[in-house]
């Protein structure tokens, strides 16, 4: 995944034009490091038990020092009681 640093900050510049300068829109590993990323850097963050996503983001998290107390999993050993439809 190449690296993209932020220019100096433009109140006007959106993260969709910044990947778009730079050829990146569209690219889902991108897309999934942003949001790692923000997910990462929020208040609270409730994930999915056994996802992959959900432990790299909480391990972020741990690492960036934006855990919270209120971290959790949805549904935390509950099975789900729903069947998804193919859509």
């Amino acid at each position: 995944v190449p690296l993209v640093q932020r220019p100096a900050r433009n109140s006007a510049e959106k993260w969709d034009a910044l990947l778009y300068r730079h050829g990146l829109e569209g690219d889902a590993q991108v897309e999934a490091m942003l949001d790692k990323s923000i997910c990462a850097l929020s208040t609270v963050f409730i994930g999915s038990g056994g996802s992959t996503f959900t432990d790299d983001i909480l391990r972020l998290r741990k690492d960036w020092g934006s855990a919270s107390a209120c971290d959790e999993y949805l549904c935390q050993g509950e099975l789900p009681n729903f069947v998804a439809e193919d859509e």
